[in-house]
């Protein structure tokens, strides 16, 4: 079990400007999906929790009292998600628009 209280952790769209000031949280998201390291509900794959990258939350909705998941990343998680980021840059790149 994660000490949550010893980690640094920030919410996507904190950690999008981490990982690239260029990326905005709902571009995160979707890299995320594309990745198949959050599922459409945004809670993230146990693979991704296990390895301390990613870390599920479950807050409540104060208007109707329903649960939801809420996705945060850790430091190794940023630097992670920020080398797929930087390689998917060069293989975007490597298909220039015509």
């Amino acid at each position: 079990m994660l000490d949550l209280k010893k980690r640094i952790l920030y919410d996507l769209g904190k950690g999008a400007k981490r990982i690239d000031p260029a990326l905005g949280k709902h571009k995160l998201y979707a890299f995320l999906k594309e990745r198949r390291m959050i599922r459409a509900d945004n809670s993230p794959y146990i693979e991704y929790e296990q390895k301390g990258y990613l870390v599920c939350v479950i807050k409540i909705q104060p208007w109707n009292g329903q649960p939801y998941p809420v996705t945060l990343i850790t430091e190794e998680g940023l630097e992670f998600i920020r080398q797929l980021w930087e390689e998917s840059k060069v293989e975007i790149s490597k298909f220039p628009i015509s």
